[in-house]
Order: structure tokens, then C-alpha cells, then sequence
């Protein structure tokens, strides 16, 4: 009798301890490795959407179509903090990074943006940065400044620059030798830069 009732926790024991290990497998199979050791966050976008996933590299990797990225837990608090720091896309060029995040299933989406931008000594009157497609960003206006900037898709658009201010001025537009203002009325000067190519960053310089 002795004999059968150590025999059968004996087996209680080990059965016990087998559903003890294959729970520990389990966990170690389920839970991911996010963040990796150190903080970092791996994770891929895709080069066509720009939609971003999280993965558990290097268990998973990034697919066609997808460029792997890295942070640190360390950084931003959260993705939307990265919007508007530099980035750099397509043979190295420079922009900056928009980042949206929507607002019902929290998909994260970031694209790297050409940048358009007014750098003047002088305080314009007006600066209008425009699309000169049907699609992409909305026309930008900036009131009394002398600095105004938006971004854009890169190499998806042109773009065009309208500037006004009640004293003749000059400016450059990209790739153009540096031109006058003309007389928009008698209190106005005008100053044009259509279909500007957003091929890279375009800075349209502005002085007295």
C-alpha cells in the first residue's frame, strides 16, 4: 500500500512538472522579444504606403517593399514626437519626417518629405507655398514672416512660391538666377517661383 501511494505521486510529481516546462515553452514561444535587449524597437515600413510594423528582429525580418528602422526607448515618447526631424530617403536625400497615426487602429505611418522653404532678410507681407498638383499638401500661407517652409512628397509633385511684401525686393528661386519683384499695385510687390521641381529640399532665398 505504501508502495502504490509513493508510486503515485511519484507520477503526480512528474506529471506536474512536465505541464510546469511545456508552460514555460509556451511563454517562450508567445512572448516576443519587443523591445530587444538594450530598448531598441526594430521595426519595418513600407517604401510604397509607408505604414510601419513592429517586429521581433532578428526572429523576423522585413520583406520586399519594406525598409528596416530602429529606435531606442530612450528617444520620443511617442511616434508622433518624431514629426518634423530630419530624414533622409532616395539616394540620400534630405527632408523631413511626417508621421501619422490613425486615430482608429493606430496603424503608424511615416514618409519622408522634401522640404520647401523661404529664408529672408526682409519680414514679407505673404508667402504662399502651394502643390501644383490636385494632390498632396494643401496650399501653406504665412502671414508677416520672414521664414516659411512645407513639406513634400518626394519627387512626387512640383511645387510654387508666391511672395508679397509693400518694398521691392530680390530673391532666387532654385535653379534660377536672382530676379526682381515686380509692381503688383501701387502698394504691392510681387515675386514668383512656379513648378518648383521637389526633387530634393528647394530653398528660395529673399533680400532687400
Amino acid at each position: 500500500m505504501e508502495l502504490t501511494r509513493r508510486t503515485g505521486g511519484l507520477r503526480a510529481g512528474i506529471a506536474i512538472g512536465i505541464a510546469i516546462a511545456m508552460l514555460g515553452i509556451a511563454l517562450s514561444v508567445t512572448v516576443a522579444s519587443i523591445p530587444a535587449a538594450g530598448g531598441a524597437i526594430n521595426s519595418c515600413y513600407s517604401t510604397r504606403t509607408g505604414a510601419l510594423r513592429v517586429i521581433d528582429y532578428p526572429k523576423q525580418h522585413c520583406v520586399s517593399g519594406e525598409r528596416f528602422l530602429r529606435w531606442n526607448q530612450t528617444g520620443p515618447s511617442n511616434v508622433a514626437a518624431l514629426r518634423g526631424t530630419p530624414c533622409t530617403a532616395g539616394a540620400g536625400t534630405g527632408g523631413t519626417l511626417a508621421v501619422t497615426v490613425s486615430p482608429t487602429d493606430g496603424v503608424v505611418s511615416m514618409q519622408c518629405m522634401t522640404v520647401l522653404s523661404v529664408a529672408s532678410s526682409v519680414t514679407l507681407d505673404r508667402i504662399i507655398l502651394a502643390n501644383g498638383l490636385t494632390t498632396g499638401p494643401p496650399v501653406k500661407e504665412c502671414l508677416v514672416v520672414n521664414a516659411c517652409a512645407a513639406s513634400y512628397p518626394l519627387g512626387s509633385t512640383t511645387a510654387s512660391v508666391e511672395l508679397f511684401a509693400g518694398s521691392p525686393f530680390g530673391y532666387t528661386c532654385p535653379g534660377v538666377v536672382t530676379k526682381r519683384s515686380t509692381t503688383l499695385d501701387a502698394h504691392m510687390q510681387l515675386g514668383e517661383c512656379p513648378d518648383v521641381a521637389m526633387t530634393t529640399n528647394r530653398v528660395v532665398l529673399v533680400t532687400p
